[in-house]
Formats: structure tokens, C-alpha cells, sequence
């Protein structure tokens, strides 16, 4: 029996909607291994019954995957992404069939399922991000200063001057040398030779379970927060803290805490960032189709790369100088200093006159063209709608001509594929005159003006370091700071 189903595994992080399942014996034996947080379980049934329908989420994942496979994957993660954002249950489809996943999985409602289930996880990201966030913050710090402390002999934790400082006498720091402790080590090859040395010094041992009480009073301090904010938030089911909580100490055991602060850190890292693959995505949007070669959208449109490459746009004309984009190399950029604003006719005509010629040029070229202002209402609108009127379709108008459309019909055209078109009244008035120029001046005015509803027009939002625009939301500001100022975070 198959039951629709919705589970989200990104590059080595699954993001689970449990309200749906699937069967495991049409995926064959998933050879599970882990805890019972790690698996999917049939609504109607208990985990621990004869009958219960479970599916392994994290088997043969790693805790994060090596960095050159991270690399390898980015690109090819955030175009999944996006494109299961703007391209419905098609695109989720396709994704699945990538999967290898058994014909039964392909039919609907699976595909849509699955496709519910990854909007849902987008929501539930972007509720995670700030408390995930916070755990991160707090352990990376905890760890850096450990692993500082363990590097230079000193205490450099300003949080715990009410405890005697600790040093690390120089015998020791040239026995962890010895063992291959340095300072450009991972995290985790460092974490395994402090362990290994203290199961071979008693008095390094007594040095570090010090700090491991410190780790577990940060861990239990997070503990608190993360209560908190399940309580504030409304979150009726009690949350997981694993890593966080204490353990029975196995014997010969030492620095659980250590071990687990750090090894949650590092997933928490991992994490955050297929969180930000995710709200990025949710960002995007797809364009609408005007012609086949010509494409019509807001900010958002011209910044959802995958999308554009998907549908076979080879150039971006962009009408709205003041986004400042950085378009990716692989599309011909063209920008005009176009405003929405008060305009002479004759300024109007000129600036889409050239559009149009743009337009022209790239389906030439065998491409398509994507026309995009800030918001698709006014300009890059009016410049869609003079290209009907210049080129048209190339098919043959209604009254024998061929070539360009009259006024009425690109503009019924645009309202049925675009409905948001809302050319500015000195944009209209330009149209109009283009109209006749084309069509002769007895043709009769068309009213272009239908309610512009008020809306909040969305303020760019800039970088706070180096002050460029780097889009409409705080999720576009975090990501280029995480992507242009490592340095400044300390990310690597």
C-alpha cells in the first residue's frame, strides 16, 4: 500500500513532515541504523509494534559531507531547491524520477505530496532558523575557546573569570604536539588527539573534564533557551535536545560533553545552511510567459537564475537601475535607466524603442529575454507592451497587417498573461502615441489605466558592511554576508 508522503533530504539534511508515509518495502530493505528519531513511522501505528511501516531518513548520511563534496553539490542543491519552488508538483516530478524512485512513487499523488511537504518544510525552516541560529552561535564560541584555550596553554573565556584559571604546563602542549594537535587542524581530527591524550594522562584528563563541566553548564544553559522559546512559540510536543542533555559516562568515558557540544555545532552549521538554500528559494518566483521568447517579471524573477536557465532565457533586460544586480555570467545582462515616474513622451518612446531592439536582438541570437523592473507593474510592462506593438508575434494581426499589434490587442494580451500590468498614466500616454504613430492618427485612444491597488512598494535592502543592495529581504542580506564577508564571521 503506498501513502503519500513528504520528506525533504537535501545534500546530507532531512527536513521531515511526518503527516505522511511511505511504505518501506517498495523502497526495498532502507537498512537502517540509529535512534527512533532518525525514522519515519506510520500514523496508525507505534514504532515498537509488529506492524509498524518505518523508513530510514539517515541512512548511509553522513553528519556533514566532506568540504570538497559541499562545493561539488552547492549549485546543484540550490537549483533543487528553487526549482521545486517555482515549478509546483512538475518539478518535484522530476526531482523524484532523478531518485530512481520505484513507477508506484511517481503517480499521483506523490508527486504533489511531496511537493506539499517541501513548502511546509520551508515554513518550518524559516520558524527554526533564529533559535538554531542562536544554538550555533553560543557553542561556536564555547568550542573556539576550548579548542583556543587547548592551543595556547591560556584561558582566553572572558565568561569564566569567576573560575581560577587554568593553564596547560608545557610538557603537556609538547605531548599533544607530539601526537599531531596544531592549530590548522579540523575541529573534529583535534577533538579525536585531545580525547586519545586524555585517556593517557590522568592530570590532562582532570584538565579537561574542568572544561567539560563548563560545556555542560553552556549545553544546559541552551537547554533553558530552547524551552523557552518551544513555550513562546506554542509548540505543544517537547523538543529533542540529544546532544545537549547529559548521559550515563560509559566506563573509561571522558569529555562527553565536549565531544557533544561540538559534534551538534558542527551539524547545527551544516543545517543552517540548507536553511538558507531553502529561504533563498523561497525568495524566487516564476516569471510570466508573454511569447515563447519573452518573459515578464518583478526583482525576484530576475534573480531566480535557475528558473531562468530552466526555461531557456538567455538575457536579462533590466529596467530598474537602482537593484544594482550582479547577474551570474552565463546571461547577457542589459540595463536601462528607466524610472517610474514623470517622463516626456518622446523620453518614453526612445527608451522603449531600444528594449524593444534588445529584445529583438537576443531572439536573433536563438535566445529569450526576460524584461524586468522592481515590482513588473509600470516599466518593464510598458516595454513588454511595445514590443507587441513594434514586433508582434509574427504572426498576421486581424486586420491583414503584419508585423506589430495595435494597442488593444497587446494590451488585452499582457492583462491575460500578466495581469498585474499597471503602466504609470505618462507611460500610457506614450503607448498611445506609439499607437498612432504606428497605426495612424485617427485610431482611437485606448484607456490603459485600470485601479493601481495601493501597495507598500518593498525598500531594497543593503549590506551593512559594504553598503551595496543586495535585494528585498533580511534572508538576502544574510546571505551575502555569509557568501562576501567570511572573514568578518570567521566562516569557513
Amino acid at each position: 500500500m503506498i501513502y503519500s508522503f513528504a520528506f525533504v533530504n537535501i545534500v546530507g539534511i532531512t527536513l521531515i513532515i511526518v503527516r505522511y508515509v511511505v511504505d518501506p518495502s517498495l523502497l526495498g530493505s532502507p537498512g537502517w541504523k540509529g535512534n527512533l528519531s532518525n525514522i519515519l513511522v506510520s500514523s496508525d501505528s507505534s514504532p515498537f509494534s509488529p506492524s509498524a511501516s518505518l523508513l530510514a531518513i539517515d541512512s548511509g548520511v553522513a553528519r556533514r559531507p566532506p568540504r570538497f563534496v559541499r562545493v561539488a553539490e552547492q549549485q546543484s542543491v540550490d537549483a533543487a531547491a528553487e526549482l521545486l519552488v517555482t515549478g509546483g508538483a512538475q518539478a518535484a516530478e522530476d526531482l523524484l524520477r532523478k531518485f530512481c524512485l520505484p513507477a508506484a512513487l511517481l503517480q499521483p499523488p506523490c508527486p504533489a505530496a511531496f511537493h506539499a511537504g517541501f513548502r511546509e518544510a520551508i515554513r518550518f525552516a524559516a520558524q527554526l532558523e533564529g533559535i538554531l541560529g542562536m544554538m550555533h552561535t553560543s557553542l561556536s564560541a564555547a568550542t573556539s575557546a576550548f579548542f583556543l584555550h587547548i592551543s595556547t596553554g591560556s584561558d582566553p573565556d572572558p565568561a569564566r573569570e569567576d573560575q581560577e584559571e587554568e593553564e596547560i604546563d608545557k610538557d603537556t602542549l609538547e605531548g599533544l604536539s607530539q601526537k599531531g594537535f596544531r592549530k590548522d587542524l579540523s575541529g573534529t581530527k583535534k577533538m579525536s588527539i585531545l580525547t586519545h591524550a586524555a585517556a593517557d594522562s590522568e592530570e590532562f584528563q582532570v584538565h579537561l573534564e574542568k572544561w567539560n563541566t563548563y560545556m555542560q553548564e553552556e549545553c544546559d544553559r541552551i537547554r533553558g533557551a530552547v524551552e523557552e522559546w518551544r513555550i513562546k512559540k506554542g509548540v505543544k510536543a517537547p523538543l529533542s535536545t540529544g546532544f545537549l542533555t547529559p548521559k550515563p559516562r560509559p566506563r573509561g568515558a571522558c569529555c562527553l560533553a565536549l565531544v557533544d557540544a561540538y559534534e551538534l555545532e558542527v551539524r547545527l552549521k551544516h543545517l543552517l545552511k540548507r536553511i538558507d538554500v531553502l529561504l533563498r528559494a523561497a525568495q524566487c518566483k516564476m516569471p510570466s510567459i508573454i511569447l515563447p521568447h519573452l518573459f515578464l517579471g518583478n526583482a525576484l524573477c530576475a534573480q531566480s537564475y535557475h528558473t531562468l536557465e530552466k526555461l531557456g532565457i538567455t538575457h536579462i533586460i533590466t529596467m530598474a537601475p537602482e537593484l544594482e544586480l550582479k547577474v551570474p555570467s552565463r546571461f547577457v545582462h542589459v540595463e536601462f535607466d528607466v524610472e517610474d515616474r514623470e517622463a516626456a513622451v518622446e523620453e518614453v518612446t526612445k527608451v522603449m524603442r531600444a528594449v524593444s531592439d534588445a529584445v529583438t536582438g537576443a531572439v536573433a541570437a536563438g535566445g529569450r529575454a526576460l524584461l524586468h523592473c522592481f515590482e513588473g507593474r509600470s516599466r518593464s510592462a510598458t516595454a513588454a507592451l511595445a514590443y507587441l506593438m513594434l514586433e508582434g508575434d509574427g504572426s498576421q494581426s486581424e486586420n491583414g497587417r503584419t508585423g506589430g499589434w495595435d494597442l488593444k490587442r497587446a494590451y488585452n494580451h499582457m492583462h491575460q498573461q500578466h495581469p498585474d500590468t499597471k503602466p504609470n498614466p505618462y507611460f500610457c500616454a506614450a503607448l498611445n502615441t506609439l499607437n498612432k504613430e504606428l497605426w495612424g492618427m485617427g485610431v482611437a485612444e485606448v484607456a490603459l489605466l485600470r485601479d493601481r491597488q495601493a501597495c507598500k512598494r518593498p525598500e531594497p535592502k543593503f549590506c551593512p558592511i559594504c553598503g551595496v543592495i543586495v535585494g528585498l529581504s533580511m534572508q538576502s542580506v544574510k546571505s551575502h554576508v555569509r557568501s562576501y564577508h567570511k572573514e568578518i564571521l570567521n566562516i569557513d
